[in-house]
């Protein structure tokens, strides 16, 4: 046949019309949803995955065990790569702001993870900075590290 294509080739082995349509159309969205993980830097993080992160993040930036430590097993759990902006929501950043076991190496690794929180605000219109400057055993250096972030 002059000008045939793969679809009537398809349809002329007694495929249905609606069938090789389906499986071109799966075959787009699966070609849509590789590019848009390679240009997102191969991350494909589900919404559900995100809030549970989250979550998990306010949970431990709040709590008395709040550690460098805790927060990487956290991160590494989640598969996060630094850099990353998935996250939109910060208020665990904010909690462990307020926390008094904040050390600097706590906030290194949330802006090595988060570097958008430094600069994001909490229902107040509270930066970061603000929250940490609240807090009693917030040292110079990691006022440095939110203000040169």
């Amino acid at each position: 046949m002059v000008g045939s294509n793969s679809n009537d080739e398809n349809i002329s082995r007694g495929e249905s019309a609606g069938s090789v349509l389906l499986g071109k159309a799966r075959a787009e969205t699966e070609s849509d949803e590789e590019s848009r993980s390679s240009a997102d830097g191969g991350n494909d993080y589900d919404i559900e995955s995100v809030e549970d992160e989250e979550e998990e993040l306010f949970a431990h930036c709040g709590s008395d065990s709040l550690s460098e430590d805790g927060l990487r097993e956290i991160i590494e759990r989640h598969k996060r790569a630094p850099n990353n902006q998935d996250i939109q929501r910060y208020d665990f950043f904010c909690k462990a702001c307020e926390n008094e076991r904040i050390t600097d190496g706590i906030i290194r690794c949330l802006l090595e993870y988060f570097p958008g929180a430094a600069s994001a605000t909490n229902y107040n219109g509270q930066t970061q900075l603000h929250i940490l400057c609240g807090n009693k055993n917030v040292t110079l250096e990691i006022v440095r590290l939110l203000i040169d972030a």
